[in-house]
């Protein structure tokens, strides 16, 4: 199951970078453990549940950090191709585009 949980998440998000990729995959995992996890309170199997809880947070986690990492990776790609299609003259380039942009433009 994970590994067809891989292949459909790197096709689905070809087009965005890896730490994004792996952001998705790592919710998906977390969402299947927190399933088990509750499968096992269901049959009152604690050892089990608090094994498929922690994996849940642990994949949670993993979720949260490659998506803030692929956010700025994201941010950064789109600021190198507007600067290759607007100049480095960032008077001239549109407002909407400067306000995406102002952590990397100077003042």
């Amino acid at each position: 199951l994970i590994p067809l949980i891989r292949n459909i998440n790197e096709r689905n998000f070809s087009h965005k970078c890896k730490e994004i990729q792996y952001a998705f995959i790592s919710v998906s995992i977390h969402k299947i453990y927190n399933k088990l996890e509750l499968c096992a309170k269901r049959e009152n199997k604690e050892d089990d549940k608090s094994k498929f809880s922690s994996k849940a947070i642990l994949y949670y986690q993993l979720y949260r950090d490659n998506l803030v990492k692929g956010k700025k990776i994201e941010l950064e790609l789109g600021y190198t191709e507007a600067r290759s299609i607007w100049g480095g003259d960032h008077s001239k380039w549109p407002d909407s585009l400067k306000r995406r942009f102002s952590q990397y433009i100077p003042n």
